[in-house]
């Protein structure tokens, strides 16, 4: 794998994941806000009143709970092992044993076989590395999470 094929991996792979963990659940959150004011709107038009507590309620952001740090905090946290499980995969294929090199010393590509397995090594220690900054984020939720205190809402 050359530098082209790791960064297009690494780039399909992370956009991949953080368009199932940012995106699509601020999608369903749209729609369904957007269904909650067209049943407001029929309403409406209906002539039922519109309880103006609701409509303070649909305008303020929910403040975060505890119980949102701590599962926020242990999604993240689990995206961060995995991660570096699927690095220490990779680099464990060398450490394992898989570097001695073949009967065959070239590859079909012409590489050797020397090229491939560091390549391979150095991709699962960079896929390592970049496990601790989502490790961080969601030991911080945690952490937030479990010190604050029931009624601090």
């Amino acid at each position: 794998m050359n530098g082209f094929e790791a960064f297009l991996f690494f780039a399909i792979l992370g956009g991949g994941a953080l368009y199932l963990i940012f995106v699509l659940p601020a999608q369903s959150r749209g729609r369904e806000r957007a269904r909650l004011y067209e049943l407001l709107k029929y309403g409406y038009d209906k002539g039922q009143p519109v309880p103006p507590d609701l409509i303070r309620e649909l305008m303020r952001k929910p403040m975060p709970t505890r119980e949102r740090d701590i599962r926020w905090g242990a999604v993240i946290l689990s995206l961060a092992v995995g991660v570096v499980l699927c690095g220490a995969a990779l680099a464990g294929l060398w450490f394992a044993g898989f570097h001695d090199p073949p009967e065959i010393h070239t590859l079909d590509d012409g590489r050797s076989w020397t090229e491939y397995d560091n390549g391979l090594r150095n991709s699962g220690i960079v896929m390592m590395v970049m496990g601790i900054l989502p490790a961080c984020i969601g030991f911080t939720f945690l952490m937030l999470g479990l010190t604050k205190r029931r009624d601090d809402t």
